[in-house]
Formats: structure tokens, C-alpha cells, sequence
């Protein structure tokens, strides 16, 4: 796109464009949107490099391209300092006058860099355990973060991801409470933090995508007189992977106004299987009270040694279920894309729990698109090497119900993910533990490839449907 700019865009002999200006600033923008889009170092790279080239062609290129420049600050955590010295100095320097291509100073003034800047993308490497050296790293980030109207006014998007060995404590990020009390930030992130201040992010008033990925609540704290009791009314889109956090994220409180989280379109929820029963399940009341506008839901469930998680607990009553949470699939009139995924006892391949979401519908569902994923319980080490995961009646009874037109009317695709880890048998005649792990992993990938090709017959004969199978081994 670039090329065809830089080479066709411009008459030969001509001092002005070819194409129509319009059409310039729109591939200019389309560019920007790249640059802001893309998460991966390399592509973002990429986009930023193509709007530079585009700087070079003309002072309205650069007036156009150096908007989208400066309105993403993305630091990857290799840069010791996020923000340095001459970023602040260059982000709060007064406007200035813009040399032109002739060595002459044009006439007109273009605003400061900061005036661009909507997205700030941080991932910081906490590679040591001593606070006041963590706080010295992290000082320019929040001089840089409290500059005039900078995140009060401007940021839309606020990405903070702590990556290392240990877990940061949020009281060192002394930015968060301007961060979320900003009025013009709608989309946050926070990573592998301990003792966060939830209350905080309730007063983000204009907030509509969250994402707490391994994220500690504060301990002991019910936030009775610093909640906001209209946060998260506005919030569409939801990640909350707890799947370290043994508490529950969100405090009671969070919930008294009825209109919290009551517009959630896509939630993903990662969920630590040995959470405290005395909690109320958190997913289970914000997917009730966003019924009518979810429209992507993902749950994930993670096992921790030999807790299972409540939501595929095998042995559960109808007690249970009533009292702990559950949804009915039928319940959710706009829901068009389910990705489930679990942890699936060997001796009982479909728990209540799980099952009910498929048995108990009373209308049609509307889901376009599902996903499934059977992460199976380890194979016992005396289990029989040709036939490790047990296949029951049940995996018919869902079948029939995968392809049933009246349950499942719109379903056009069905990804099935099968999973399993290997268990180490030592093998008659195989001394080095390597090679029987190797003998292992293969006999096991068999097992399981067959499994994968031979359940749900009627999901792959029906030709309404379109299915994909993978196996992995954990």
C-alpha cells in the first residue's frame, strides 16, 4: 500500500498529487489503524515503519502520519526504564514550528506529540524483588503518566503487564489511582499484580473493556465506603483470568448495583479450579446479569492437584447446581459464539454440570459457532496403554444433541480440541527414560487421535455443520 503511494501516487513532472487528498489521508489512517491494532512487536513495527516512509513524501504526509505516530506509546519489557527522561521531555514540549523539506521554518505551529497520544502499551520486566529499586524504574512512567491532561483528558487504552519471575505489588504503581480516575480511558489492563486496589477501578467511569489477568485483590478489604456504585455499568467487555487467584476477585459490593456489568457483549473467563466455596461464583451472576446482551462468552477451567473446579465437579447434586450457579444456553437471545473448555474426569467423561448446559435447554439457541475443549484427567500409571481414556454412552448422547435442529438451529461450526497428558510408563526393553517417554507420548497421541476421529459421528456426517478436530498432548 505504501509502494503504491510513494510511486503512483504523484504525476511525473507533478509538484501535486495525483490521487485525490481524500484518498491519501484515508490509506494514511488505514496505516494508523494497523500501527494501533497490532499486538505483536514485529507487525506493529512494520505499520510504524510504513507511516515513517510516508513522513518522507510530503508536509501534508507528515502532518497526517505524525497523528497516528504519536498516538500509540508501546515499550516492551527489554527497556529497563518504560519511559525515560528525553520521553518526557519530548512528550511535554510546547508546539513547534516544523522545518520544511527546503531547510526554511514553516509558518504554522503543530501541536505537541502529547496531544496525539490515546494508547499507552507497558510491559515491564520485574526481575527483582526490592521495591525502591522497582520504584526508581517505574518513576518517569508516572511522572510521564501525571503530565497536564495527559490521563485525565487523553488516553483511551491502558495496557500494564508486569512480566517476570516475581508478582509486583500494586501500591509501587503509584499511577493507578490517576489512571483510574481518568474520564476518557475505556479500555484497561492490568497483569500480575498482588494487593490491587478494585476499588479503584470502579471509579473509572467510562470504562468498557477490562482485562484482570492474574491480578490479587487487595486482602481483607469490603471497599464499603471507597466502591463507586456506578462502576462497570458501562463495561462490554470482560477477561478475568483468576486462574491463581484463590479469593474472589470482585468484592460483594461490585454487585449491589443491579446495572453492574449488565452490558457485557464478549466475556472470558479463566477460572482457578480450588476457589473457596464460601464465594459466590462471580461468572455465574455477571453471565445471569448480562443475559440479554452477551453475545461470546469463554470459559476456561483450570485444575489445581486434586481440587476440580465446581463448575465440572463429577459428583454434584441438583442442590448443588441450584445453589452454586449455572446457566441455560437457550437463556441468552443475541449469544452467537461459545468456547468452553474443561477438565473432564476419565472414569466419568461428561459431570453434571457440564452436561446440563446441553440436556436442560427449553427454546432454541441461537449460537453460530461453538468450541470444545476435553482436557482429560491423567491417565492412571497402570491404565492399559492402548485404551487410556475410557468412551462412554455419554459421548453419543451429546452427539445426538450437537446435530439436533430444533436444540441447535443456527450452528454452523464445531471445533473440537482433544487434550491429555502423558504419564511416564517404563517400557520393557527401553533402559533410558527419555525413550519410554517418547514410546509414551507416541501410544498416548494415538489413543487420542482415534478418539478425536471417532467421536461425533453425526457432527461429522451432517452436512449443515462444519467440524475441526485437534489433539494435543499436555
Amino acid at each position: 500500500m505504501v509502494d503504491i503511494v510513494l510511486n503512483h501516487g504523484f504525476k511525473q513532472g507533478f509538484p501535486y498529487p495525483y490521487l485525490p487528498r481524500d484518498v491519501l489521508d484515508t490509506v494514511i489512517d488505514v496505516l494508523g489503524d494497523e500501527w494501533l491494532g497490532f499486538s505483536e512487536d514485529q507487525d506493529a513495527q512494520d505499520a510504524r515503519d510504513a507511516l515513517c516512509q510516508c513522513m518522507l513524501v510530503s508536509y501534508a504526509f507528515f502532518v497526517r502520519a505524525r497523528k497516528h505516530i504519536f498516538e500509540r506509546l508501546h515499550r516492551n519489557c527489554e527497556r529497563r526504564e518504560p519511559v525515560t527522561a528525553r520521553d518526557i521531555a519530548f512528550f511535554s514540549d510546547s508546539p513547534s514550528e516544523c522545518p520544511s523539506p527546503n531547510g526554511t521554518v514553516l509558518q504554522s505551529v503543530l501541536p505537541s506529540p502529547k496531544t496525539f497520544l490515546r494508547d499507552v502499551n507497558i510491559a515491564f520486566d520485574n526481575d527483582e524483588r526490592d521495591e525502591e529499586t522497582i520504584q526508581k524504574r517505574l518513576a518517569r512512567l508516572h511522572t510521564f503518566l501525571t503530565l497536564e491532561g495527559l490521563a485525565s483528558t487523553q488516553l483511551k487504552t491502558f495496557f500494564f503487564q508486569a512480566e517476570g519471575e516475581y508478582r509486583l505489588r500494586a501500591a509501587v504503581l503509584a499511577f493507578i489511582p490517576t489512571i483510574c480516575s481518568s474520564t476518557s480511558i475505556t479500555t484497561l489492563l492490568f497483569s500480575n499484580l498482588y494487593d490491587f486496589p478494585m476499588d479503584a477501578l470502579s471509579h473509572c467511569s467510562n470504562l468498557r473493556s477490562l482485562s484482570l489477568i492474574d491480578v490479587y485483590p487487595k486482602g481483607n478489604s469490603t471497599y464499603e465506603d471507597t466502591w463507586n456504585k456506578e462502576g462497570f455499568c458501562n463495561l462490554t467487555f470482560l477477561e478475568l483470568d483468576s486462574q491463581a487467584v484463590y479469593d474472589a476477585v470482585f468484592p460483594q459490593v461490585a454487585f449491589e448495583n443491579e446495572k453492574a456489568f449488565a452490558r457485557v457483549v464478549d466475556a472470558i473467563f479463566l477460572v482457578n479450579g480450588s476457589m473457596s466455596e464460601g464465594h459466590i461464583l462471580q461468572e455465574f451472576e455477571i453471565i445471569r446479569r448480562s443475559s440479554n446482551t452477551l453475545e461470546r462468552l469463554c470459559i476456561d477451567v483450570v485444575r489445581f492437584g486434586a481440587h476440580i473446579f465446581t463448575f465440572v465437579a463429577a459428583d454434584e447434586t441438583d442442590e448443588d447446581l441450584a445453589q452454586r450457579g449455572t446457566f441455560e444456553l437457550s437463556s441468552f437471545p443475541r449469544l452467537i459464539l461459545l468456547d468452553l473448555k474443561f477438565f473432564l474426569k476419565t472414569h466419568e467423561p461428561f459431570p453434571k454440570r457440564f452436561f446440563s448446559l446441553f440436556t436442560e435447554l427449553h427454546s432454541p439457541s441461537t449460537i453460530h459457532t461453538m468450541n470444545l475443549t476435553f482436557s482429560f484427567d491423567n491417565p492412571p500409571h497402570d491404565a492399559d496403554k492402548d485404551d487410556p481414556i475410557p468412551v462412554t454412552e455419554d459421548w453419543s448422547t451429546l452427539d445426538d444433541i450437537l446435530v439436533n435442529r430444533s436444540i441447535f438451529p443456527r450452528l454452523t461450526f464445531l471445533g473440537f480440541l482433544f487434550k491429555i497428558s502423558v504419564i511416564y510408563r517404563p517400557i520393557e526393553g527401553l533402559n533410558w527414560r527419555r525413550f519410554a517417554m517418547h514410546r509414551s507420548k507416541m501410544q498416548t497421541f494415538s489413543v487420542l487421535h482415534r478418539l478425536a476421529k471417532s467421536a461425533f459421528p453425526k457432527v461429522a456426517g451432517c452436512p449443515l455443520i462444519k467440524d475441526e478436530r485437534e489433539c494435543e498432548l499436555g
